[in-house]
């Protein structure tokens, strides 16, 4: 779509659509420039947020469960990250292809096993793409606060907020140390992703 003065002829707006690019790695455009914190009193952990579009919301969470939280720029290197000495990862949720950050998926494949790791969203798909696995776009998205979600663990449905364009590919988890934790059962898609050993879950 695009938005235009109302004097604008019809042709002369669809080809202004037609010539534009797309946008890519949106997450460079909006990823925080340089490190911050959200602290809180008496805390128990540290952990190290990297910022793919993180929303408030998830640091507010963490300060509540005694974490301080580190938050970094997306381009973060593994050494920068570890540099803070943290109990854990959180990469954030995000806009986009999980493919335009590929410099994301390297820090994660890095870093696992080494501590937990814990993504949500867009970071949920740049753990499955730091195994091997792979993303796929899906034809309208899943957008809304009203999505049912299986937790295949205990059998427990949770109605969660989702916004996101590409989901984690099953087929692609084969042969990965990650198994289905949860499913969305709007269209039976992979939902949530954990492997055990690496102490890695999305």
């Amino acid at each position: 779509g695009v938005i235009v003065d109302i004097n604008t002829p019809t042709a002369e707006a669809l080809e202004l659509i037609r010539t534009s690019a797309p946008c890519q790695n949106l997450v460079e455009r909006i990823s925080c420039k340089k490190r911050w914190f959200s602290r809180t009193p008496n805390h128990k952990h540290d952990v190290v947020a990297i910022d793919c579009g993180i929303k408030y919301s998830f640091i507010r969470q963490l300060n509540m469960k005694g974490c301080n939280v580190t938050i970094v720029p997306f381009n973060s290197t593994a050494e920068e990250i570890m540099a803070f000495n943290p109990d854990g990862i959180f990469v954030s949720n995000g806009p986009g292809d999980p493919a335009d950050v590929p410099g994301v998926c390297e820090v994660v494949k890095q870093l696992r096993g080494k501590l937990p790791i814990f993504g949500v969203d867009l970071g949920h798909q740049i753990i499955a793409m730091s195994y091997g696995a792979k993303n796929e776009r899906l034809k309208f998205g899943h957008h809304g606060c009203n999505h049912p979600v299986k937790c295949l663990e205990n059998g427990k449905l949770e109605i969660v907020s989702q916004n996101h364009n590409f989901v984690v590919e099953e087929k692609s988890l084969e042969g990965t140390p990650l198994t289905v934790t949860h499913r969305n059962l709007l269209d039976n898609t992979v939902a949530g992703i954990a492997s055990p050993t690496d102490k890695v879950f999305s």
